[in-house]
């Protein structure tokens, strides 16, 4: 029979081939919360196990983008991509290097796909898009999050949330109102509805209408 390949061999293979990248970066700086979004999941030590359930919820694709994501938002991962990186002797060849970090990867993205089992539903997803979401405040964390739960099939996807995330990271606003069709036969000036934005954070935009004779 065919061999069996560990998740975690799975998803190093999955980010080496759908990323493109050889390493990744810590990239703290760019993290936006202190305490860590993962912390109850992976610890200090990643676990190493094989996952005989195929993807259901969560495509590989999905799991590989939330791993890099928290590696470069979520201050407690990016410290642990630090500190892994700081491990590895410095004898090893660049070779040598990328392999463990891809193994160090797949470690921490098993950990994550651990974390995401409890939210294996329409309900879950819900929870942790408003989690995430109100964790990760920035604009770009806002983006990334919106691409990410686009990996989730149609049927899953919560498209409200994507479109506020959009939404929100945009923050566009309304400068100009062009008039298609003037009417006739007003005494007095019309109200202009504008309808509400779709983001959570934003606000609605008001105008006043102004008569010619």
């Amino acid at each position: 029979g065919k061999p069996k390949v560990s998740r975690r061999e799975m998803i190093s293979a999955g980010m080496a081939t759908v990323a493109g990248l050889s390493t990744l970066p810590a990239a703290s700086a760019r993290s936006d919360s202190s305490g860590g979004m993962w912390r109850s999941t992976y610890g200090m030590e990643t676990p190493r196990k094989q996952f005989a359930k195929e993807e259901q919820v969560f495509p590989l694709r999905f799991v590989t983008y939330l791993t890099r994501f928290l590696l470069n938002y979520d201050a407690k991962s990016s410290k642990f991509w630090e500190q892994a990186g700081a491990n590895i002797p410095l004898s090893y060849t660049s070779e040598q290097v990328r392999e463990m970090r891809l193994r160090q990867y797949g470690d921490f993205a098993a950990s994550v796909e651990l974390g995401l089992k409890p939210f294996e539903s329409k309900e879950g997803i819900i929870a942790l898009t408003t989690a995430l979401s109100n964790t990760f405040t920035s604009n770009s964390a806002k983006r990334q999050l919106s691409i990410l739960f686009s990996f989730l099939t149609n049927d899953d996807q919560p498209v409200s949330y994507i479109e506020s995330l959009i939404a929100e990271a945009d923050n566009a606003t309304v400068s100009q109102i062009t008039v298609t069709d003037a009417g006739s036969g007003y005494l007095r000036p019309p109200a202009v509805r504008i309808s509400s934005p779709i983001g959570r954070s934003g606000a609605t935009a008001t105008a006043k209408a102004a008569m010619e004779a």
